[in-house]
């Protein structure tokens, strides 16, 4: 199971701008009882690439909560 969780990540590392790989690997930590993982992966997959403003400093703010 965890070889599965790493193989996710060493992609996401090679290839960091593949959306699917982000939303795969969220559905993964999810799907193995890890909702929170699970949901900062989504929220940072969401908060790149969005430019200064009110709704980026709200996620930021779900990020380090």
């Amino acid at each position: 199971m965890e070889a599965e969780l790493a193989g996710l990540l060493q992609g996401l590392h090679e290839k960091p701008d593949d959306d699917a790989l982000w939303l795969v690997t969220s559905d993964w930590l999810e799907e193995h009882a890890r909702p929170g993982e699970a949901e900062l992966m989504r929220l940072v997959r969401q908060l790149r690439g969005l430019k200064e403003g009110k709704k980026r400093l709200e996620m930021e703010s779900r990020v380090w909560a």
